[in-house]
């Protein structure tokens, strides 16, 4: 014997499908960016920008030529300078990818939530119209049977 056929059986349309496999992607490449970026992306700018000489190279990258600090080492304090800030920014862009990625989830999160609701209600909508058409023609049968019965 076979199972009844529900009415809401297909309320995953095929655009709400797609929308959940864009997002499985997503995530998928979310998490994989997060563990890389946790492992390798981080301890990298932790590196360059937890180092004990970042005062003192400021300091020096700010400063003037004197008899005692070339204009050689100024350069090279301002270069290495430069060389951190540029990790610390490629970081920063980084999780800024992640976090657009995010973004990008949570709106198809909402299409879908918003498909599978319009799907929804189209399909109860369907249901109630044929259990009114049922109840209508039940009707009619009972009244032609009520007709012949007292004819």
């Amino acid at each position: 014997m076979t199972p009844p056929v529900s009415p809401y059986m297909n309320v995953i349309t095929p655009r709400s499908r797609r929308y959940r496999t864009i997002m499985t992607v997503l995530l998928v490449f979310l998490l994989g960016m997060s563990v890389y970026g946790g492992f390798k992306v981080m301890p990298a700018v932790h590196q360059a920008v937890g180092k004990s000489d970042m005062r003192e190279l400021r300091l020096v990258a700010e400063s003037k030529p004197s008899p005692g600090l070339t204009s050689e080492q100024i350069f090279h304090a301002q270069r290495t300078l430069k060389k951190r800030s540029v990790v610390v920014y490629l970081a920063m862009a980084y999780w800024g990818v992640c976090s657009l990625m995010m973004v990008g989830i949570l709106f198809l999160a909402w299409l879908d939530f918003r498909e599978t609701t319009r799907s929804f209600s189209q399909q109860a909508q369907a249901l109630r119209q044929e259990t009114v058409a049922i109840l209508q023609q039940d009707a009619l049968r009972r009244k032609t049977d009520e007709d012949e019965e007292d004819g």
